[in-house]
């Protein structure tokens, strides 16, 4: 933000000017004068007159010299001072000149003409009158002070430093030369010349200096704001609190850093003179450096009320919204600008904003909209950051087929122009590869495994070191495709970008424990060739994330197939705290308690798993075990036809019925359901269902009697075959990784100011 230059009126120059040469002339011995004899005496009565006061008179005498003796310049230039005392510096002018006329070589006269035309404020007439007079007296060094005078009330400052400057080569100790001379410094931004020339001014007059003002000026301009600050103490010191001193006090402290007090005080010197408003401007970008915009828009909104029509603080006032994120506000601001901008090149910057704060504002169709007409103006063809939002928007909003192209075009852009857009092309190469894994994450879901491979493979292209992501699709991918080795060392990549990433050390772990040879794990005694490191894997990934129901199930499964019942029931009725109505986990849970031999806690946890679904083959089945196992023959044989019902394809629910129908005695219908059992060519358990075949049709024939009755008849106690263990159904987690959404934060539109 710029600032009006706020110093003291440029020159406190005194009113006083130097006597003109006729003023000089009177101290002389007339008698000396090349006055004619007629008119001496003439001019003796003027010089009376004017010692006793009498201006008038004197004029009179002068005017009868004049017309007794026209030739003779001397009357011309004693009649031009009285005129000039009198207060008719014109009419004097005109006497000045006609004396000029007669004695072209008294330049001195010029002088005397150079003190009435800057009299009358004539300054170039007056320059030029005490320049000629410096001419033909260069040792009058004093008319280079007048010649000074002159050139500052024509601001040409540069001049003027030189005259002073050569008048202080002779008269270095004229303290009002030297004064001016520093403040031409200061005026002009000389500052380290202008506290050269104060310092001076202060060790050489210490008892006369008053300029600390000034001096404080000058030194915060030359980069001293603490030495600027100690001259301040001085000027408040001698004469209290004032706007000006306050004022620069702000700036000092600005510019150590101390945002406090600048504002402290340049608010004091508001206060004191509110016609500073300016100072407004000064506190609002304080505030705002500090990130407070919310006082820094109050302060630019008090600045605007009596200055409504500055446009340049309008803009800052809509950039420190946006700053604030205060959106709304600042498409207002916009608009307003807009309205009353013609400039093509503000318009398209104002229209460019407004479609960010849009953007912004989550109305993504609106500000593509407002991206797309600007995308057809001239200004557009380099503006790299337009189409960099634009593509964001088409991203966020998820059109992932207009988002890639735009992000390419930028990514393959000229580096320098990216530089000048200040756009970075790793940054836009990240949002690429965000996109593509969006459109990777799209093919996923639909089940295009192939379509899905091929765009996160691009995205990887472009992805930076830090984004996992389309590395973590291409994992899941492979996996779902049945690919464990690719799958494998993809989650590795994956961990390598992201060590800790959840997901791909626990897929990678699902994978070891399917194949323990992906990671190098003994199988030796291991159970299943699952490996201790696997587990302890699974163990430190539940510890980490206690809520992550997927992580627990696998520990789960993994404690089950080490053997583990106790802590597969433990770690899947963690999970079943946060899933409720997972009845696969209640069947897995029932099948550990059966392990366990724990048949009514198994009873109780598949009956539980009834009322959340009760047309779940698998159930029935389980329970059709349990109940036999626990001697409820009936319900045993009751809950195999429920599963056989629902599934008449299950082969071992009627192996199982035959089994607790052989138990119940009911020998003929086991036999049937033994006989119907072998039929399907899925039988696990053919050869023991044909000795039981046999068996019965050997009870069921007619035989004599042995002594101990009839219990010769059935030989061989019914037996559940080894190996018949209950049904369950696969876990839902032993499928393809589910993560389909994109965590990675999408994309920010950028403003460029």
């Amino acid at each position: 933000m710029k600032y009006t230059q706020t110093l003291l009126s440029p020159f406190k120059l005194s009113l006083a000017l130097t006597l003109t040469l006729g003023v000089a002339l009177s101290a002389l011995n007339a008698v000396g004068w090349a006055l004619s004899p007629q008119s001496r005496e003439a001019y003796l009565k003027a010089q009376q007159a004017e010692r006793k006061g009498n201006l008038d008179a004197a004029e009179r005498s002068l005017r009868q010299a004049i017309a007794m003796d026209p030739q003779d310049y001397l009357n011309y230039v004693k009649l031009a001072s009285i005129l000039n005392q009198q207060g008719k510096p014109n009419e004097a002018a005109n006497y000045y000149q006609q004396a000029m006329n007669l004695n072209p070589q008294d330049r001195m006269i010029l002088y005397s003409l150079g003190g009435v035309y800057e009299q009358m404020g004539q300054y170039a007439k007056a320059e030029e009158a005490y320049g000629l007079s410096l001419q033909n007296n260069p040792r009058y060094q004093f008319a280079l002070l007048n010649l000074a005078r002159t050139e500052i009330q024509q601001k040409k400052y540069q001049p003027a430093i030189v005259h002073y400057q050569q008048f202080l080569n002779q008269y270095p100790d004229h303290y009002e030369a030297r004064r001016h001379l520093a403040k031409l410094f200061l005026v002009t931004g000389q500052e380290p010349e202008s506290v050269k020339q104060y310092d001076i001014l202060k060790h050489r007059f210490p008892g006369q200096f008053g300029e600390h003002l000034d001096l404080a000026r000058a030194l915060n301009g030359a980069n001293a704001p603490e030495q600027a600050l100690e001259e301040l103490k001085i000027a408040y010191a001698k004469e209290g609190s004032k706007s000006d001193i306050d004022e620069e006090m702000g700036r000092a402290h600005a510019a150590l850093g101390q945002a406090d007090l600048a504002i402290h005080n340049y608010q004091k010197a508001y206060a004191l003179n509110p016609k500073k408003d300016d100072l407004l401007l000064r506190i609002a970008d304080l505030y705002r450096a500090e990130k407070k915009p919310s006082p820094a828009i109050e302060n630019y909104q008090a600045y605007l009320k009596l200055h409504p029509d500055d446009q340049d603080v309008h803009r800052t006032l809509a950039n420190t919204y946006f700053e604030d994120s205060r959106y709304e506000p600042a498409l207002n601001e916009l608009g307003l600008l807009l309205q009353s901008t013609a400039d093509p090149q503000k318009r398209y910057d104002l229209q460019k904003d407004m479609a960010y704060a849009t953007q912004m504002l989550g109305d993504l169709p609106k500000a593509i909209s407002l991206y797309q007409q600007l995308m057809g103006e001239p200004q557009a063809e380099k503006d790299l950051q337009l189409r960099s939002n634009l593509a964001i928007a088409y991203h966020k909003d998820g059109d992932y087929s207009r988002a890639i192209p735009l992000y390419k075009q930028i990514y393959s852009a000229d580096p320098a122009l990216l530089n000048a857009s200040q756009i970075n092309r790793e940054s836009v190469g990240n949002d690429l590869a965000v996109a593509l894994t969006g459109l990777g994450d799209a093919a996923y879901k639909a089940g295009d495994l192939n379509a899905a491979l091929s765009t996160y493979g691009e995205a990887v292209l472009y992805a930076p070191k830090a984004n996992y992501w389309p590395h973590l699709g291409l994992a899941n991918t492979y996996y779902a495709l049945h690919m464990p080795e690719k799958a494998y060392d993809a989650y590795g990549t994956v961990l390598q970008k992201d060590p800790g990433n959840v997901t791909a050390r626990l897929y990678r772990t699902k994978l070891a424990m399917d194949k323990p040879v992906l990671a190098n794990a003994p199988t030796g005694k291991e159970p299943q060739g699952i490996s201790s490191a696997s587990v302890a894997t699974l163990e430190s990934l539940a510890k980490d994330n206690p809520n992550n129901l997927e992580v627990l199930i696998t520990l789960g499964d993994a404690y089950e197939r080490q053997g583990n019942a106790s802590g597969a029931i433990s770690v899947y009725e963690k999970a079943l705290a946060q899933d409720p109505k997972n009845v696969e986990l209640l069947l897995s849970i029932g099948t550990q308690w059966q392990k366990l031999g724990n048949f009514e806690q198994a009873k109780s946890t598949y009956l539980r798993a009834l009322t959340l679904n009760d047309k779940l083959p698998a159930t029935y089945y389980n329970l059709g075990i349990v109940y036999n196992e626990l001697g409820q023959l009936d319900k045993s044989a009751e809950a195999y036809r429920q599963a056989i019902a629902l599934d008449p394809a299950n082969a071992d629910s009627r192996y199982g019925l035959a089994i607790t129908q052989e138990k119940q005695q009911k020998y003929q219908d086991a036999l049937e359901s033994y006989q119907s059992y072998v039929r399907d060519p899925q039988a696990r358990y053919f050869s023991e269902a044909q000795n039981r075949i046999e068996l019965l049709k050997q009870a069921l024939s007619p035989v004599p009697l042995s002594p101990q009755g009839n219990a010769a008849a059935y030989p061989i106690k019914p037996q559940q075959p080894e190996g018949a263990a209950p049904l369950t159904a696969q876990p839902i987690l032993k499928q393809a990784p589910g993560r389909i959404e994109l965590n990675t934060p999408l994309p920010k539109p950028v403003r460029t100011l």
